[in-house]
């Protein structure tokens, strides 16, 4: 999946960069964050989180996604180097 450059993204997307050469996107209140690599922009990975998310924040250092899961009422971390959720 590839986006166009001018493309408007629905309201209920959020879309967030500080990862260099990825992104975490995703609708909000779906179940799911896509990982995208900037330049391809392809889809590489797709992070299940559980249930509708809501926000998406970072560490400091970008080390850690921090996603607020509305709907179980979960902060769930996710490593931003494996993108894989910490427990």
């Amino acid at each position: 999946m590839s986006f166009p450059q001018k493309a408007k993204l629905p309201k209920d997307f959020q879309v967030k960069f500080p990862l260099g050469a990825y992104v975490l996107a995703g609708r909000k209140n779906d179940n799911v964050i896509m990982v995208i690599e900037r330049e391809s922009q392809e889809i590489i990975d797709s992070i299940f989180i559980g249930g509708k998310f809501h926000k998406i924040y970072f560490s400091p250092d970008n080390r850690f996604a921090f996603v607020v899961n509305q709907q179980e009422k979960l902060l769930l971390v996710i490593d931003t180097q494996t993108f894989q959720t910490l427990k």
